[in-house]
Formats: structure tokens, C-alpha cells, sequence
């Protein structure tokens, strides 16, 4: 267990609207984060995630304070609503809104070799079978051929159509300009996953447009956009349909396969942010081989915080790829794929928080034994965002990897 005040700076362990709990839970690799706030509860797994809660309660902060204004006021007057209640009423009564944060990095980095393999196979079978069973279905309905799917199948495939289909819609759609202007203005994500600061969007964007009213308020830059990793603008201007066909263009043309790419963009983890982040990511490694590796293990996450750390882990490679050594390639069957740059290192790019040894890593010692001789790499070296622990380093080290901490950038 570690301590808040002591990992986090002053700012961000307490302000005027909130304070992260003195306790904070490392699971060998990741901080876990409990945000007590002004408008509820949060869990953030990992600095990335923490830092992004921080800049919402913020922006709840404002959106609060603006609610309480006399251009708000009239605007509800104007349009006729006598109370707002996700803007008027969410600071009143605080609630628990994110729970059961899962180890997210601790899984993602201990699956061995055949499970990432199987992961792949079935985020590939999954795209085909719902393909076969969508044609089946509709040959089915124009009488053509003979009946194939039982009864019991045609109301489960139609379940699993509406559920998938509203959540597509929800993720995607569901989201308009007014809503992407007020992220702007509050410098958030407009499809996050935090409920109160989707509902805050919605409505004062509904404020905003049935009582015509334009409050000149913004929140500064915050550190909480480079989760975005320079694709703010994008994301914050652009049609929702859109940045889903922008994406899957530039995945196609760079050669990506198909079928992981539907995996990708259908996956329920990735929120259209976080797709864009690492679609763009991939680009600035144009020519590396092996780069459509990113999609691949980004097919299989199972969970936001999985998402949310290859993400990260895709902005370090590219980060090391422009400021320390070229990538040549992308090598390995691991979950996060090593990096072979130009001057023969085999590297592995970790945004961790503060790693130690476990029992657990030996599990992934054989199939890097077998990736490290494949590379042809005549170095080797292990890349943290955060720190390791002295045990950690010297297993490491004895295993001829140079570990380097603090080498990636902290949001």
C-alpha cells in the first residue's frame, strides 16, 4: 500500500472539490486511486486515468457554478425548465458512479504467449460468425434456403443485434456538436465513461441550445488532455460518424486486417477518443514493420483500463521512435509487442505506475526467452513511465535487461 501524499503532488492529492483517499493500492504494476469529490466517488486506475478525473471534477466544478448564474437562470427561464438536475442538483447529492476497477496491466501483461494467440483467433472468429450468422438471418427472413438458425438462435442473434447496435449508436452517435463544444470549452472528454460528466454534457448543451444562450467560460489546458495523445481537436470538432470512417480508413490503408479492424472498432473498451489516440499513434510509426501488432492486442483488451494502457504504452513507442532511436519492428506474441530499433535494441515500452516482481512474471519468461533470440537484438532494456522496485530491477538486470525508470512522459 502506498501513500497519496507521497506519490501524488499537492494539487492533485486535494483541492477546493476533492482528495484522493491517503491509501492507494499498487497491484504490482498500477496505482489504484479513490477520489472522494464534491460530485461523487471515482476509482482511477493509473496516473493516466487519475489525472483525466481531475480534470472533470473540475469541469463539474464549473458547470456547478455556472448553474448557479443569473445567464443560466434566464436561459432556463427562455426555454421554459424550471430545474436542470444533472447540472442544478449533481453537486447536491454526491454518489458512487465508477466501481469495481479491475487489474487491468497485472492481466494484460501476465497472459502467456497461447493466450494473446487465442485472443486473436477469437476477436477474428467473433467478426466472422456474426457475419455468417447476420447473412443466415436474413437469407432466413426472404424465405431463401432452408432455415439454419433455430428459434431460440434468431432471438439471441437479435438480442446480441440490439444491444450491440445501441451501444455503437451510444458510443458513436449519441453524442452531437453542442455536446463536443462544451467538452471543448471544459477541456474533457466528450465520451468518457465517468456517467456524471456524460449527463453534465448533455444537459447543459440542452440548456445551452433551447435557451439560446452562450456563457464565455473555458478551463484552461490541462495535463488531463494528453490522454488524447494531440488529437484534442479532432476528436473535439469532428462529427462522431465521422472520426469512426476516419479511423477506419486510415487503419485499411495502412494494411491492417480487416477483420481485427471491425474487432477494434466494435470493441466496447475503446471509446471513440481512445480509438482516435491510437489510430493517430499507429501513423506516426508509418514504415515500422510489424506495427498492425498494435491492433492485434488492442482487439483482445477486456477492459477500459487495458485500453486506456496500450494506449499509453503505443504513445511511449512512438515517442521513443521520434526522440531516442527508430523502430525498425514489431516483434513478439506477448501482449505488449517489443520494439527493435535501428541500433539493435529490443525494447519494451511499460506505463506503469511502480512495477514489482511477482510470481506471476516467470509465467511470460520462457515465450520473452524465445522472443529475445528471434529479435537478433544484442540489447536489451525494459522502459518504465513510473519506477520499479529494487527486487524487480535486480531479476531484471540478472536476466541481462537494463531497466530505466521515469523514461516516459506522466500525464
Amino acid at each position: 500500500m502506498l501513500a497519496a501524499s507521497e506519490v501524488l503532488s499537492a494539487d492533485e492529492h486535494r483541492g477546493p472539490h476533492h482528495q484522493v483517499a491517503e491509501d492507494v493500492a499498487n497491484d504490482g504494476y498500477m496505482n489504484t486511486y479513490r477520489i472522494v469529490s464534491d460530485f461523487g466517488e471515482f476509482d482511477a486506475y493509473g496516473r493516466t486515468m487519475l489525472t483525466v478525473r481531475l480534470q472533470e471534477i473540475r469541469a463539474l466544478a464549473e458547470l456547478s457554478e455556472l448553474s448557479e448564474s443569473k445567464i443560466f437562470v434566464d436561459a432556463l427561464a427562455r426555454a421554459g425548465l424550471s430545474r436542470i438536475e444533472a447540472i442544478g442538483e449533481f453537486a447536491k447529492r454526491p454518489e458512487e458512479t465508477l466501481e469495481g476497477v479491475p487489474d487491468g496491466a497485472r492481466r494484460w501483461l501476465e497472459r502467456t504467449e497461447r493466450t494473446v494467440k487465442e485472443g486473436v483467433a477469437a476477436a477474428k472468429k467473433g467478426i466472422a460468425d456474426a457475419k455468417a450468422k447476420s447473412k443466415e438471418a436474413k437469407a432466413t427472413e426472404k424465405g431463401e434456403g432452408e432455415k439454419t438458425l433455430s428459434q431460440e438462435e434468431m432471438e439471441e442473434l437479435a438480442k446480441k443485434g440490439a444491444a450491440a447496435g445501441t451501444a455503437h449508436a451510444d458510443k458513436y452517435f449519441g453524442v452531437n456538436s453542442a455536446q463536443l463544444d462544451w467538452a471543448h470549452r471544459l477541456r474533457v472528454d466528450p465520451y468518457t465513461s465517468n456517467t456524471v460528466m456524460r449527463e453534465a454534457l448533455y444537459e447543459i448543451a440542452e440548456v445551452a441550445a433551447a435557451g439560446s444562450f452562450i456563457a464565455n467560460r473555458a478551463l484552461p489546458r490541462s495535463r488531463g488532455e494528453k490522454i488524447l495523445s494531440g488529437v484534442t481537436d479532432l476528436v473535439w470538432s469532428t462529427d462522431p460518424r465521422e472520426l469512426r470512417d476516419r479511423n477506419l480508413k486510415m487503419l485499411l490503408d495502412g494494411g491492417a486486417d480487416p477483420a481485427l479492424v471491425e474487432a477494434f472498432l466494435a470493441s466496447r473498451w475503446y471509446s471513440p477518443t481512445l480509438q482516435t489516440a491510437l489510430v493517430s499513434t499507429i501513423a506516426e510509426i508509418d514504415g515500422v514493420e510489424g506495427r498492425g501488432l498494435m491492433i492485434e492486442r488492442a482487439a483482445t483488451a477486456q477492459s477500459e483500463e487495458e485500453a486506456v494502457f496500450l494506449v499509453d504504452s503505443a504513445r511511449m513507442l512512438a515517442t521513443f521512435h521520434r526522440t531516442v532511436n527508430p523502430i525498425e519492428r514489431l516483434v513478439g506474441d506477448l501482449h505488449l509487442p517489443g520494439a527493435v530499433s535501428t541500433d539493435g535494441r529490443l525494447v519494451y515500452l511499460l506505463p506503469v505506475d511502480h512495477i514489482s516482481f511477482t510470481a506471476e512474471m516467470e509465467g511470460v519468461e520462457s515465450p520473452l526467452a524465445v522472443i529475445v533470440e528471434q529479435s537478433g537484438a544484442q540489447k536489451r532494456e525494459i522502459r518504465l513511465r513510473g519506477t520499479a522496485s529494487a527486487r524487480y530491477r535486480k531479476e531484471a538486470e540478472a536476466r541481462g535487461w537494463t531497466v530505466h525508470e521515469e523514461a516516459g512522459e506522466t500525464p
